[in-house]
């Protein structure tokens, strides 16, 4: 029924056919902790700046056999967050107003990003990401993500993924990740970035430096 619920939180459930929450015309946070069927459809996420997961819209964890549609994130520290998890789609995720990064893929395999949006980020002198990946020796490495026809469009980095050598600790790069036909238009020069990708295809993007930038905005 259409009203705010607050933090959903699941955990340790299982589903081997998949239920479907209904999120449309709902206020919602959701935590998913190691729990898997889970389809989610709409739900409008807003207004999260606490620090960690209380600044997020939705927080997975050690999940898999997820999907989320239609979700609406807005006034947050972070839109969507997927964290040693698998078998994860999104599509058509809108997302503004966010102070650190859209969606975030740490040390996760089998992601897909379709068709979402990033705009208006409310950052300061940061730069924030529409979609960031990243890979942790210790977690795992992140692999065989497609990020697909999404747009970045503000005061934002695109679609990154960084790899850091940390106390001489490699991340480990990422396997098996498409970035095919994403837009972006920002002041950062970071626009499609990916960095130490093994068996990757970057095609199709389309990067647009605005007016006034002090960076030209670029696919590196």
């Amino acid at each position: 029924q259409p009203a705010d619920y607050g933090v959903i939180r699941i955990q340790k459930r299982n589903w081997a056919q998949p239920i479907t929450l209904d999120l449309r015309n709902t206020r919602v946070r959701l935590s998913i902790l190691e729990s898997s069927g889970i389809k989610m459809i709409g739900g409008t996420f807003e207004n999260a700046m606490g620090i960690g997961p209380d600044g997020y819209g939705i927080y997975v964890r050690g999940s898999s056999r997820l999907s989320f549609e239609g979700q609406l994130f807005r006034y947050m520290q972070r839109a969507l967050v997927i964290d040693r998890s698998h078998h994860i789609s999104v599509t058509k995720a809108t997302i503004t107003h966010m102070v650190v990064d859209g969606i975030n893929i740490a040390a996760s395999q089998h992601v897909t990003v379709t068709d979402s949006e990033c705009t208006e980020f409310d950052s300061g002198q940061a730069h924030p990401d529409c979609i960031q990946l990243w890979s942790r020796p210790d977690q795992g490495i992140t692999s065989d993500v497609i990020l697909l026809r999404n747009r970045s469009v503000g005061r934002m980095q695109g679609f990154t993924a960084f790899n850091h050598i940390q106390n001489g600790v490699d991340d480990g790069g990422f396997d098996r990740v498409t970035m095919s036909g994403n837009y972006v238009s920002g002041p950062y020069p970071q626009g499609v970035a990916l960095y130490d990708c093994r068996d990757c295809v970057v095609t199709n993007n389309v990067a647009v430096t605005p007016p006034g930038a002090r960076w030209g905005v670029m696919i590196n």
